[in-house]
């Protein structure tokens, strides 16, 4: 018994030891990846990182040089010093947010062998020139966003994979170009992007295409983005599009008018956020769900008309789909639905009416919810959102009537907001 708890034990720090080859050479820390194929990763840097540094392509630790291979997760997040780096040609992936806010980087070089970028690699990096290598195959999501100095990127032939959001909020980015290999974009590609005019696509591509800027599925079904740098006034979403992609519109602040296609079913979460000057929109009949935020902060509305008698579901997990909109504008439905979309989470607008013209004027006097007998009263099945007192969501719905646990809660319906003590 004594031998097998020696052995294990002696196992163990082996392993150990095994486990513990981090270094450093320079000013960069690595750890071992592959002893035997004597690979490394950078995982670090220590205070003496220069303005202008290198990652090497081999290093040498007691006697071995190893390659190194990769940039590790976080490796050189949050530099404050970092202004220029060079990458040796032996690396083959930058790890997730290996580069992230490094508040001075301005400038890059990247290995020809590099393949993948990962999650929020560079993001909130001041770069100003960015030349993604023909090996590149993945760009993580958000790995470019909020990259305000570039103007204009070129994605080389050979990526397959865009991730979500890989250039949100890259305020001075003025074009795209993505090439025939690309096989696979991720939502709000380059949403929120205020100086993106145009979005490029090859004209081989199988998966994807451009029409006058706007960056569409091969068929036409699915509009993933639209540029929020273009200064049209107006734009007519195509009847062959059955899906508005997420933060499509995201921040189109020159928008006034937006027709949507007939055959739009889904309209996803974001998709119109903050288009700020867009004044009406009508919603055809074949839209049957308005995703999170959809029309958050739209606050130019004016009107809607909703043309389906059944009310679209509007989905309420992260934010209202019309957060931030006046819910005394007027709001148009179908003859004989009024009662339906008054029982849904539309009742959060307090002026609809039908299109002959009859309407109902949804009182928010405070008499509409009530708290009695041990449960919240809600008669007018107004939409009403319950919070407890360090301001959590406890609940939100149109229930008639709904018991709670005895305390005090914030309780808000309409344009009223109070306090209440169950």
């Amino acid at each position: 018994m004594e031998r097998k708890l020696l052995l294990l034990v002696v196992s163990l720090l082996c392993a150990a030891g095994i486990q513990a080859q981090d270094f450093t050479s320079g000013y960069l820390m690595y750890s071992v990846t592959d002893a035997d194929k004597k690979l490394v990763s950078v995982t670090g840097y220590t205070d003496e990182l220069p303005a202008e540094a290198e990652v090497p392509a081999t290093v040498s630790y007691e006697d071995i040089d190893y390659a190194v291979t990769a940039i590790g997760d976080f490796a050189f997040w949050n530099s404050s010093t970092l202004v220029q780096i060079t990458i040796g040609n032996n690396v083959q992936s930058i790890g997730d947010q290996a580069f992230s806010q490094c508040g001075e980087l301005r400038q890059i070089t990247f290995p020809n062998g590099l393949i993948t970028i990962g999650d929020y690699a560079f993001s909130f990096c001041p770069l100003t020139q960015v030349a993604i290598p023909e090996s590149v195959t993945t760009i993580g999501d958000y790995a470019f966003s909020w990259c305000h100095s570039i103007t204009e990127i070129t994605i080389p032939e050979g990526v397959t994979t865009i991730g979500e959001g890989v250039f949100w909020s890259s305020s001075g980015l003025t074009q795209i170009t993505i090439p025939a290999s690309v096989t696979t974009i991720g939502m709000a590609v380059c949403a929120s992007c205020a100086s993106l005019k145009e979005i490029n696509v090859a004209e081989d591509n199988q998966n994807y295409c451009s029409v006058n800027g706007v960056l569409y599925s091969k068929d036409l079904t699915l509009l993933l983005q639209y540029p929020s740098g273009r200064l049209d006034t107006a734009y007519d979403i195509p009847n062959s599009v059955t899906i508005i992609g997420d933060s499509a519109f995201d921040g189109c602040a020159a928008l006034e008018q937006i027709a949507i296609g007939n055959s739009v079913a889904i309209i996803n979460k974001y998709a119109f956020s903050y288009c700020e000057a867009l004044k009406q929109i009508t919603l055809p009949e074949g839209v049957t769900t308005i995703g999170n935020g959809a029309f958050s902060n739209c606050s130019a509305f004016e009107q809607i008309t909703v043309l389906t008698s059944t009310p679209p579901t509007l989905e309420d997990t992260e934010m209202f789909p019309f957060n931030g909109v006046d819910n005394a504008i007027p709001v148009i439905v179908p003859d004989g639905s009024l009662e339906a979309y008054r029982a849904s989470g539309w009742s959060y607008f307090t002026n609809m009416r039908t299109e002959s013209g009859s309407s109902v004027q949804q009182p928010t006097l405070v008499e509409g919810v009530r708290y009695a007998d041990g449960q919240l009263l809600n008669p007018q099945r107004l939409l009403v959102s319950v919070y407890d007192l360090t301001g959590r969501l406890v609940y939100r719905g149109n229930d008639s009537a709904r018991a709670f646990p005895s305390g005090v809660y914030i309780v808000s319906y309409g344009r009223t907001t109070e306090k209440m003590v169950f």
